[in-house]
């Protein structure tokens, strides 16, 4: 007997800690969409969606992604899961989507939130590039609409597909959230209340100016920094970390379930958003946790991409720097040390931070599926 739904969502992410595929899923829901959720099995239980609607597909995580990602479709192939529309929540789940739209005749939505075939890990990997490039353009092909995170995405890749597909735009934007007071950060790592909280939360990878923002503290006393996040580059910063003696300055966390995020994100008073121009990935970049620092009033300071420096000075609510060097972190951070300074920027996310939220898109959203 097939499940019949309005739309399916298939994701190759871990459904606890991907907040983009939190928010759609709960939007849906709250306007009477009936949903299913598919991804590999991360042995998590969301708590977002009913158990009945959530698909786990037991896949053996621990190989190459390519080889992950076709056990994946070859799971998703043996549910029976029919509906209107299919969303491919990333390009790994693509094929699984592209099952279901040529079985049940669904409509297939491609969320291209990345440039997959120029994120940072391929940077130096040619074939690799291109293999996923190719194989993106023929899945393309079967695909209704597709969502970007930005204009310059959706620029890029009608140049790359050479379709008339349509797009839509929907931003990494956080839900509308309540400020509320939270010691989280300084509880947890014994942090001076005279010392400042700077925040790095995300995927921790290289070309994300970890190294430079680690290298940075050395010369900082009046702040530590908290790291919360997981990723291949963790280990390795951890070695930087207890190599430099920074083990007082430098904190790290793991994952945080996004759930309980905001608590920890509302704690501190620096968020920091890094990426190196390494990468077309990253030079697009305009990610959710810039979004979430502005839903928890904390001022920021970010590199210099056009997409994040848009936001960042336009609304003047941090400090954008032209290089991810050390040297150019230290001068920003110690200009943001000053209170006054800190005060004007959260004075004015506090007046912009509405239009910033996840609940500004629904209307978009809906138009998708539809």
């Amino acid at each position: 007997m097939e499940n019949n739904y309005d739309v399916i969502i298939i994701c190759f992410a871990n459904p606890t800690f991907d907040a983009r595929t939190i928010n759609l899923v709960k939007t849906l829901i709250k306007y009477k969409r009936k949903v299913a959720l598919v991804t590999p099995d991360y042995d998590v239980i969301p708590d977002y969606i009913s158990p009945n609607d959530y698909y786990k597909c037991k896949i053996n995580l621990d190989q190459k992604v390519r080889h992950s990602q076709k056990e994946f479709t070859k799971s998703v192939k043996k549910l029976k899961l029919s509906g209107k529309f299919v969303h491919a929540g990333d390009f790994y789940s693509l094929a699984a989507a592209k099952f279901i739209k040529m079985k049940y005749k669904a409509k297939l939505i491609y969320d291209s939130r990345e440039i997959y075939s120029q994120l940072n890990s391929l940077k130096d990997r040619t074939f690799a590039r291109k293999l996923i490039e190719f194989r993106e353009k023929y899945l393309v092909t079967y695909v209704d609409k597709i969502m970007v995170t930005a204009d310059v995405d959706a620029a890029y890749l009608k140049k790359l597909f050479m379709h008339t597909i349509p797009y839509n735009i929907i931003k990494n934007l956080p839900p509308k959230q309540e400020l509320f007071e939270s010691n989280f950060l300084r509880d947890r790592f014994k942090i001076s209340s005279e010392k400042i909280i700077l925040l790095y939360q995300g995927w921790v990878l290289e070309g994300r100016g970890l190294n430079a923002l680690i290298r940075a503290m050395e010369s900082i006393d009046f702040a530590e920094l908290v790291i919360i996040g997981d990723g291949e580059y963790l280990n390795s910063l951890k070695e930087l970390v207890n190599k430099e003696g920074l083990e007082s300055k430098v904190h790290f966390t793991g994952l945080i379930p996004y759930n309980e995020l905001s608590n920890a994100t509302i704690s501190a008073d620096i968020g920091i958003v890094l990426f190196e121009d390494t990468s077309i990935s990253y030079q697009n970049a305009l990610p959710n946790k810039l979004f979430e620092f502005i839903q928890s009033a904390l001022p920021v300071i970010t590199s210099g991409q056009n997409t994040m420096r848009e936001v960042v000075e336009n609304e003047s609510i941090g400090l954008t720097i032209d290089k991810v060097e050390s040297s150019d972190l230290l001068k920003a951070i110690q200009k943001m040390s000053d209170v006054t300074t800190r005060n004007n920027f959260k004075k004015n996310i506090l007046e912009i931070r509405d239009k910033f939220t996840y609940e500004t898109q629904e209307i978009e959203i809906l138009k998708v599926y539809s």
